[in-house]
């Protein structure tokens, strides 16, 4: 026999296991200059780009399709040659992100995304 504890708990875990995830945060992390960070957010499926000296003010902008695509064949090359301490799955992950983003006809177009489509070498 089941109590109305063990129902109420029975209950309360169908929820819990109801919910399914609904966002998701992803961002990258670059020096550039003396001082100054550049960083691209992906958040509630778009790109933003603030670029700030540390600890201090900057700008923030959403990245277009063109921005997109340079940040798409920049990563490609670091993921083809990425220096030491890299984190490259950080970044293959943020180029699928981007990929995702971009029309479908644009992702297999290598002058747009620094890609060779499948079967090239």
């Amino acid at each position: 026999m089941i109590s109305a504890l063990q129902v109420g708990v029975i209950a309360r875990e169908a929820t819990i296991m109801e919910k399914k995830w609904t966002a998701f945060q992803a961002r990258l992390l670059r020096g550039v200059g003396v001082d100054e960070i550049e960083e691209i957010d992906y958040s509630q499926h778009a790109f933003t780009r603030y670029v700030h000296v540390v600890s201090g003010p900057g700008t923030k902008q959403p990245m277009d399709r063109n921005a997109l695509n340079q940040l798409a064949r920049e990563l490609q090359a670091e993921i083809a040659n990425p220096p030491a301490g890299v984190d490259v799955p950080g970044l293959e992950a943020m180029l699928c992100l981007i990929r995702a983003s971009l029309p479908r006809n644009t992702q297999n177009q290598p002058a747009e995304v620094g890609a060779k489509p499948r079967g090239e070498a």
